[in-house]
């Protein structure tokens, strides 16, 4: 992993603080009692990048999957309807994300990379926890999602349950960043229809100039930093939606869950 990412673990872990969930928000939305959230410096001291790197031996990018060349040659409509139809007969999301969008994702993941996301499941929340690689490649950021409860058992073994990989190749030219989600890489995943909820959150605190605080918060300044709020944030989307926020949109296949 990148140094400066390194340098954030470490001062995350020199606090000497765990960052827990209050009584109450252990309790799920049917009542259960929902595991309890704790960032120790045994924790947060994995390097995240090791395990990652365990699962994606050979970097990602645009032209080990696509014909760059001749797309570059295609107007912007027609390299999304392209990019599109190419992930639709894989076990993949697709998107096309408007630069001005991907600028603030890739800024905002810059100064935050880290972050965990409470995401509705089973009556509860299962708790996921996000990594940023802005430097992935010259041309790709990427976006690592890990079961929390998972990382804590085993470190750097943890395997990502959703990678998202955007890719710059076309951003100066015509405006447009290429996105790729991949999940399902063991029988116990979340969905396809899951993992596009799991992206949706991401982007309510990653877009969102007011939740963003909360994010920024978590990275520097985590004595200030409450779960509780994130609950909150949360808890308000699932019954009130997204706010109008400018948000990716996933290609509307008919997804099986």
């Amino acid at each position: 992993m990148a140094a400066a990412f390194t340098s954030r673990l470490t001062h995350h872990a020199v606090l000497n603080r765990s960052i827990q969930l209050s009584k109450p928000a252990l309790m799920g939305r049917n009542g259960r009692l929902c595991p309890s959230i704790q960032f120790n410096r045994s924790v947060v001291r994995h390097p995240l990048s090791r395990a990652l790197s365990t699962f994606s031996p050979t970097k990602k990018s645009l032209g080990s999957m696509a014909k760059v060349d001749l797309l570059q040659s295609l107007p912007a409509d027609e390299v999304k309807k392209v990019w599109i139809t190419h992930l639709r007969d894989k076990d993949a999301l697709g998107a096309v994300v408007p630069s001005e969008t991907f600028q603030k994702i890739s800024s905002r993941s810059t100064e935050s990379p880290l972050f965990v996301v409470p995401m509705p499941f089973n009556g509860g929340f299962l708790s996921i926890l996000l990594q940023a690689d802005v430097k992935y490649n010259d041309n790709t950021i990427a976006i690592h999602f890990t079961r929390l409860e998972m990382y804590q058992k085993e470190g750097s073994a943890a395997q990502p349950i959703l990678n998202l990989f955007f890719f710059t190749d076309f951003q100066a030219a015509k405006d447009i960043v290429l996105m790729k989600g991949e999940y399902g890489f063991t029988s116990s995943d979340l969905t396809p229809t899951q993992c596009q909820q799991l992206i949706q959150l991401w982007q309510m605190f990653v877009l969102s100039d007011k939740n963003y605080e909360l994010m920024r918060k978590f990275n520097h300044e985590p004595s200030t930093f409450k779960f509780d709020d994130v609950l909150d944030v949360v808890r308000n989307f699932s019954s009130e939606g997204d706010g109008g926020l400018p948000n990716i949109t996933l290609d509307q296949r008919d997804i099986k869950s």
